[in-house]
């Protein structure tokens, strides 16, 4: 029988300022209509591999993952930087929602999840900040613990790889935009310190209107 864990207090965050990089956010999701993408289905069995299972969706976005998380009868923790993103989730007590910004503390205790899930949400940083939040991603997981994303690939060209203002290696501002672009050893650099890669696969997604190149990783955690 699976046995499950009330959730501990989680710290209170400050308030969301408005930023224009949000509000281009809250625009997208007012507007757009969620296309599910079965990713996830082949990562199912990780989700039961605990008698206690926590989960986090991070960067949620308007939570097309939701409902593969929720199969699982897991508890499901969603954060994503746009509060129109949160208000399209689903209204149960299964899902602990929350607005944050990524690039701030994550609000969660030490090692608190048993797997965390982020679907194309930790491409938007400079490399300081993205080494930042991976290192708050290995604090908040678990020893041992999972993480599987998926991350833009250097070859997707048709959403912006190589294209508008270079600002760093890798990173691009697109139409006010910010993108990183991942390769196989950028995958290396940035995740090596805190976490074992256990698979990095190149592959694509027919989830938005032009064919989405993409990496699609999996994670174990090597600190907590």
């Amino acid at each position: 029988t699976r046995k499950t864990m009330a959730p501990q207090h989680l710290p209170e965050i400050a308030p969301i300022s408005d930023d224009p990089q949000r509000r281009q956010w809250n625009d997208y999701y007012r507007s757009r209509t969620p296309n599910p993408d079965p990713w996830l289905d082949r990562h199912i069995l990780r989700f039961r591999s605990t008698d206690t299972c926590v989960i986090l969706d991070l960067g949620c976005g308007d939570g097309t993952n939701i409902p593969s998380l929720c199969g699982t009868g897991s508890i499901v923790h969603a954060l994503d930087y746009s509060a129109e993103a949160i208000t399209h989730l689903p209204q149960t007590p299964q899902i602990h929602a929350r607005v944050a910004d990524m690039r701030e503390p994550l609000p969660y205790p030490d090692a608190y999840f048993d797997l965390i899930v982020s679907d194309l949400s930790l491409h938007y940083f400079s490399e300081s900040e993205t080494r930042r939040i991976i290192t708050e991603v290995s604090r908040i997981l678990k020893p041992e613990a999972i993480l599987v994303a998926r991350l833009n690939s250097s070859n997707d060209t048709e959403h912006g790889a190589g294209q508008g203002r270079l600002i760093e290696p890798g990173y691009f501002d697109i139409g006010g935009i910010r993108k990183r672009f991942f390769d196989a050893d950028a995958i290396q650099q940035f995740f090596s310190p805190c976490f074992e890669i256990l698979e990095a696969n190149e592959t694509s997604s027919d989830k938005y209107r032009a064919r989405k190149h993409l990496w699609e990783i999996v994670l174990k955690n090597r600190h907590g």
